[in-house]
């Protein structure tokens, strides 16, 4: 049955925000194929209809309430309540045979909100997980498979993905100068960005903040050019949530010279914990952060998931 099933398979690549799901999906298609039951196709049009034996694969946003999600497509991006820290018990509406792909909605809240997805497969729609586990979505990386038994009234865990680290970063910048006052610390901005690939940064609020979308360790970088002044002293500061440094550089004044501070550091970060970038001057008059059009170092600030 099954070699007839591969015969018949059409698959399209499906390409979700951040991750390639094609595989989630055969796996979940075989077996699927492998119980003999299914779903009906739920299109008007028969030409609307997936390939037999993969239904319902158009991508679904849908918001937790109390807990529960209905289900209602094969591929669901799932939206916390309310946008805080939230808990999925029970998927409802399906039948035996049915399959389900949950990932995180980096759309519905900044900064992303974790949902936790209860193992308690003694409750009806409820999950049967790895190793007895509940099992997190805090990154737009994660998803987890699970289909719906034959003579079982939950989930059972197929496959997972857990916080891949492909292309989790960002690097903003500013393109006007910034005016930094004399003996005070100043809070650069960003307006803009080289790229940013986990939503780690946002142009329009809280520009300042370079935010982990996930816990785990980043690299931190900074650079900055500090406009012409021969008095005083120069120090540049990599602060956490906006209480201690993790990472700080001072340089004295040169005369007739811009000072130029580029320094790096790694650092463990909680979920939603922020960076920011933080200059002081003491020439006795107002300078400015640098911005260069040419050669891209002023002021630039990034960060890079490189674990878990």
């Amino acid at each position: 049955m099954l070699q007839g099933f591969k015969e018949r398979l059409d698959i399209r690549t499906l390409v979700v925000t951040g991750t390639v799901a094609i595989l989630m999906i055969v796996a979940a298609a075989l077996t699927q194929a492998a119980l003999g039951v299914g779903t009906p196709c739920a299109f008007a049009q028969a030409s609307e209809c997936p390939p037999e034996g993969i239904d319902n694969l158009v991508p679904k946003d849908l918001t937790i309430s109390a807990g529960s999600l209905a289900f209602t497509n094969s591929l669901i991006f799932v939206k916390p309540e309310a946008c805080t820290d939230d808990i999925l018990d029970i998927v409802t509406g399906a039948v035996t045979g049915d399959y389900l792909i949950l990932m995180l909605d980096h759309d519905a809240c900044t900064p992303l909100k974790k949902v936790t997805i209860n193992n308690n497969p003694g409750t009806t729609d409820g999950f049967s997980l790895r190793g007895g586990q509940g099992f997190i979505l805090d990154s737009i990386y994660d998803s987890i498979t699970l289909v719906k038994r034959v003579g079982s009234n939950f989930w059972v865990e197929v496959s997972r993905t857990d916080n891949t680290l492909e292309h989790v970063g960002v690097r903003a910048y500013n393109n006007a100068n910034i005016t930094i006052p004399n003996a005070t610390w100043t809070t650069l901005t960003f307006n803009s960005e080289r790229f940013d690939s986990g939503n780690l940064h946002n142009t329009a609020t809280n520009t300042s903040r370079l935010t982990a979308t996930s816990s785990g360790v980043y690299v931190i970088t900074s650079n900055i050019l500090v406009s012409v002044n021969g008095s005083g002293f120069r120090v540049a500061n990599i602060n956490v949530n906006g209480t201690f440094s993790i990472a700080s550089m001072r340089l004295p004044a040169f005369s007739g010279d811009m000072v130029g501070m580029s320094f790096t550091t790694t650092y463990y970060l909680n979920q939603n914990d922020y960076v920011e970038l933080l200059v002081y001057q003491n020439s006795g008059s107002s300078l400015t952060a640098v911005a260069t059009g040419v050669g891209n170092s002023s002021p630039e600030f990034s960060m890079v998931k490189v674990g878990n």
